[in-house]
């Protein structure tokens, strides 16, 4: 068997008394009550209650939020001011720059809705199981 420098006896008059301090510690850890079990069956009916309706008041202000409409109208705006800038004498690249990267901005935004829209439901359909 190999000599540890874990062993009790390599220690010395030190490792004696930490043993033991941490045995003692050990034992009283597993006596302290836990303080969570005071709550009535009631009361954590109630409390998830809450939390289940909570849940759904947050999903539903996500679902609001993924309407879309304010995004759209900016997305609208700035679309319509690129159409005039670029039926405009004065066509410059950056017109077209900035036409492309709202395309593909408005891509990601779809597809991050769709991904969100997803999300949402299959946390609605949680909650409706709890």
């Amino acid at each position: 068997m190999k000599n540890s420098c874990l062993l009790i006896c390599r220690q010395g008059w030190l490792g004696v008394p930490l043993f033991f301090i941490g045995l003692v510690s050990l034992a009283f850890s597993q006596l302290v009550q836990n303080e969570s079990n005071s709550a009535t069956p009631e009361d954590r009916i109630e409390s998830i209650s809450n939390k289940i309706s909570e849940l759904k008041k947050r999903l539903s202000d996500v679902r609001i939020d993924q309407s879309g409409s304010q995004f759209d109208l900016t997305k609208r705006s700035a679309t319509g001011n690129l159409r005039q800038l670029s039926n405009s004498a004065d066509k410059r690249p950056e017109i077209e720059s900035l036409s492309k990267k709202l395309v593909k901005t408005d891509k990601q935004w779809r597809n991050r809705r769709n991904e969100i829209q997803n999300a949402t439901a299959t946390g609605q359909e949680r909650l409706e199981v709890s």
